[in-house]
């Protein structure tokens, strides 16, 4: 089954292209997308306080450091990802920062190929500078977690079905097929847009042969190679993570419904970024709103331009169905890894007239907002230190190191341990520690499968509680067996933030077994 006997007449190029200038516009593309990791690694290392309020980054390496196939939140892909990166690099904010700029920028290359299957070669880097500006493939994904690590492989499974859907060998289903299962290793929302893309092929009479080939065979195949260890570790662990997730739904129907609304509503407002900077290619009596929805009928006329357009509409469908099925709360982050084709039909909206005497502009103005990003970090450092949400003032990596310290004269050991408590700082311990620490998930060896009684008793065990952390004191009272040592811990806060000068924390200590 080959589709390229048809495509030819019917693909959703906008215009013919003279591939002489190929090498030119692939080296500047590269050229910009390196200049932006290196923008997007700097930005946040001056101009936040820790990794991220919420803990995530610092999660990530606890979990991944300890080489499971999966955890209790989550599968393991992103966490696997984020250990081997550090098994290579120091842990600091500085790399960890640099691991997610990596990740998007990886996401913005896969953008431009997928790109170069309905675009001119400029067309195809407008589209990666537009993708710059818009804030799922940039600022919120600087924080390395599950959504954002799942941008750069949703791409990839689609880049790959277009690929298939080209040449239906063994190489690409191969690929369409492992890029799939590290998807879905990555979080089980992913099923949307394998769904998406299996119900386009049955959708298209010219495709229905793909899903009984060999290509597609063996994408099944490579599919399930790649998660059959996780299958078996969720076997194992009585579905631990499924759970997780099926317990998260709480919201009742007013409230599913409120966030239902302005779930599209954000989505929209993530994309004006990307039309300021075509506004500046658009002039007087360009048409600029008949040029907006020529994309989407020329899209409609071909095969390749309907499977764009079924991975945005089924995959936003299934996701509101999946929110109500199981009364999660519909929040903007859900669909960022969705955005991988937002640059593309933003791109196709300029017709290749203007493009071909405009591009220029949009690579200054891009360029100009990466500059303006980077010289605004330190003046966003300074908000920071008046913003006290969730962990963002707390010195999560003066508390790891002074923690350490403590323990090591207590213990009088230089070998690993365990360490629980409040979260982000258990987790955090595990990040910024000097030797191997590693942290029980909230107080339980049912969320921590590489911890036993047996291991924290031969290793030893230091609990770290915030003081006002009445719910953390509590349990590690009864969780820690025996306690050894019991501390008060007083560690400075950020220099001239908008909070406690200092904060203090309780410690207790399970010395390990001589």
């Amino acid at each position: 089954m080959h589709a390229n006997s048809n495509e030819a007449a019917n693909t959703p190029h906008l215009h013919t292209e003279d591939e002489a200038n190929a090498p030119f516009y692939t080296m500047i593309t590269w050229m910009l997308v390196l200049g932006f990791m290196v923008i997007m690694t700097l930005h946040p290392f001056f101009s936040t306080l820790n990794l991220d309020r919420h803990g995530d980054m610092v999660e990530n390496y606890a979990w991944g450091m300890n080489w499971q196939w999966g955890y209790f939140k989550h599968p393991p892909f992103f966490a696997a990802v984020t250990a081997a990166w550090f098994e290579i690099f120091p842990r600091s904010n500085f790399w960890h920062f640099a691991l997610s700029a990596i990740s998007a920028g990886a996401a913005l290359l896969v953008i431009w190929r997928i790109a170069l299957h309905y675009l001119s070669r400029q067309g195809a880097f407008l589209a990666v500078a537009i993708g710059i500006c818009l804030p799922p493939l940039f600022f919120l994904a600087i924080k390395y977690n599950a959504n954002s690590a799942m941008t750069p492989l949703w791409a990839a499974i689609f880049l790959f079905y277009l690929r298939t859907i080209d040449k239906p060998n063994l190489l690409n289903g191969t690929l369409l097929g492992l890029f799939s299962g590290l998807a879905m290793l990555t979080k089980y929302y992913s099923v949307v847009l394998i769904l998406s893309l299996v119900l386009h092929a049955l959708m298209e009479k010219q495709l229905r042969p793909l899903l009984i080939s060999p290509a597609f065979g063996v994408a099944i195949v490579a599919f399930f190679a790649v998660t059959l260890p996780h299958f078996i570790w969720l076997l194992d662990n009585q579905f631990l993570s499924i759970n997780y997730a099926a317990s998260q739904g709480q919201s009742d129907l007013s409230r599913m419904i409120t966030k239902a609304l302005e779930f599209p509503l954000a989505l929209v407002l993530y994309c004006l970024p990307g039309y300021l900077l075509l506004l500046a290619m658009w002039r007087r009596g360009d048409h600029v709103m008949t040029n907006m929805l020529a994309p989407f009928k020329t899209l409609r006329t071909s095969l390749k331009g309907r499977a764009l357009l079924t991975a945005i509409t089924v995959s936003l469908i299934l996701t509101y169905v999946l929110a109500f099925l199981s009364k999660a709360d519909l929040t903007a982050v859900w669909a960022l890894p969705l955005y991988f084709t937002i640059p593309i039909i933003m791109a196709a909206q300029v017709p290749q007239n203007i493009l071909r005497v405009r591009w220029k502009s949009a690579a200054f103005l891009c360029l100009a907002f990466l500059s303006v990003t980077i010289l605004v970090s330190p003046a966003i450092y300074a908000l920071n230190l008046s913003r006290p949400t969730s962990y963002n003032l707390l010195p999560v990596r003066s508390i790891a190191l002074e923690a350490e310290k403590v323990w090591r004269a207590k213990s009088r050991s230089k070998g690993e341990f365990y360490v629980a408590g409040t979260q982000v700082i258990a987790n955090g311990m595990s990040f910024y520690a000097k030797s191997r620490v590693m942290a029980i998930q909230v107080m339980s060896l049912r969320a921590t499968p590489w911890a036993s009684r047996q291991e924290i008793n031969k290793k030893g065990l230091l609990v770290l509680c915030l003081d006002h952390d009445q719910a953390c004191i509590n349990k590690a009272q009864t969780f820690v067996q025996k306690i050894d040592f019991e501390q008060m811990l007083i560690v400075p806060a950020f220099k001239d933030a908008d909070g406690p000068k200092s904060y203090k924390l309780l410690l207790y200590g399970q010395l390990p077994v001589q």
